[in-house]
């Protein structure tokens, strides 16, 4: 209260933190913890009200206070709720020590280039043969990426009219399989050996048979899609 209406400038022309240190005698850097707990008390409610009720001590404060903004701004707040119920049970120094370890797993200390690229190099994915012929498909990818995948896969993932009885999941593996077949079908795909890249389907009669429309012959189609 007494920053934000300058009170100490009114009366004594001195800053806030010229006046903690220079009228209550605090070092430098115990004003600036001071007065850096003091101003986010109006984003980080939760911390300064803990600290109230005697459930941290201003020293965890500041670590948390200090940690929080070097996160992305959609993950404090429920950073915030998991440090301070941390705090409760933790001394300032096992705090610090895990807050610093925190740092350093999430390359909080790396610029925004070093972010992309890392993020970039850490892309991966994996296909994983698993029962029954089917198969598990993991990825990792950058922000831009999986961008760019989530809206190609949204563009083709609605349903397909009123008695299309797919869910969601179903919507987005048949939307990523579409994907692949339109690009199969452009010719945008690189060749092999000199040849268009075909797919080969290994599948059981009986399981081609159950799919094939009455009166198939040769031309028959699979989800609408021709069978040589």
């Amino acid at each position: 209260m007494i920053d934000r209406r300058h009170a100490t400038t009114a009366e004594c022309g001195r800053s806030t933190r010229g006046w903690l240190v220079e009228e209550q005698l605090l070092s430098p850097g115990e004003a600036e913890s001071k007065l850096r707990v003091a101003r986010a008390g109006v984003t980080r409610p939760a911390v300064i009200e803990a600290m109230r009720a005697g459930e941290i001590s201003h020293k965890h404060a500041e670590q948390i206070t200090r940690f929080l903004p070097r996160l992305d701004a959609d993950a404090r707040d429920a950073a915030e709720r998991e440090l301070v119920k941390a705090a409760t049970v933790t001394d300032p120094g096992t705090l610090q020590r895990g807050l610093r370890d925190l740092t350093d797993r999430m390359c909080l200390d790396e610029t925004a280039e070093e972010r992309a690229v890392r993020q970039y190099e850490g892309r991966w994915l994996r296909m994983t043969d698993t029962f029954q012929g089917m198969t598990r498909l993991e990825a990792m990818l950058g922000p831009v990426e999986a961008a760019t995948v989530r809206t190609a896969l949204v563009s083709l993932s609605g349903p397909s009219g009123v008695d299309d009885d797919r869910h969601i999941g179903h919507r987005r593996a048949d939307a990523l399989v579409e994907l692949a077949r339109m690009a199969m079908k452009s010719g945008s795909v690189p060749e092999t050996a000199g040849e268009p890249t075909q797919c080969v389907v290994i599948t059981d009669l009986d399981d081609l048979n159950r799919q094939l429309q009455p009166g198939d012959t040769c031309a028959s189609t699979l989800n609408g899609t021709p069978i040589t």
